[in-house]
């Protein structure tokens, strides 16, 4: 679960440096990143909560 989860995180790192997400002017794909933010950050504190990891609520 660990390795998993330090996986999503390099990977959503490197999404996010190189995806604009707020920037983008297509609604759709803006709409389908904004999505797919909110779906990795609860799969990663649900992750994390699973390895008794708290996780503060916004960073």
């Amino acid at each position: 679960m660990a390795n998993y989860t330090y996986e999503l995180v390099k990977e959503f790192n490197s999404f996010y440096q190189n995806v604009p997400i707020l920037p983008e002017q297509d609604l759709e794909k803006k709409a389908f990143r904004v999505q797919l933010s909110k779906t990795v950050g609860n799969t990663i504190k649900n992750a994390f909560q699973l390895l008794g990891i708290q996780v503060p609520e916004r960073m």
